[in-house]
């Protein structure tokens, strides 16, 4: 795997093993394109949380929309200013 994508996973707190199945590709300031989703858990323009495996996916932007989902994959489109895992307390 590539340095680059073991510094994403390492920032949204996955292991190359538990990437398996689910994958984040940001592109660009404009796209986010997601594989292996488990569904979208928040909605809005400037926020969305998408799960991945046990884990949620934060993206934050403006004028963000869904512009493809399907049982697999989900393509947010807009301006794009940050990918975060979302922080869980314990």
């Amino acid at each position: 795997m590539s340095g680059f994508y073991n510094d994403i996973l390492l920032k949204l707190g996955l292991s190359p093993e538990e990437s398996v199945g689910s994958k984040v590709t940001v592109i660009g300031f404009c796209g986010v394109f997601i594989e292996g989703h488990s569904g979208i858990r928040e909605y809005s323009e400037d926020l969305i949380k998408v799960g991945i495996k046990r884990k949620t996916v934060l993206i934050k932007g403006e004028k963000m929309v869904v512009s493809v989902i399907n049982k697999d994959e989900i393509y947010i489109k807009g301006k794009i200013f940050a990918v975060e895992e979302e922080v869980r307390e314990k």
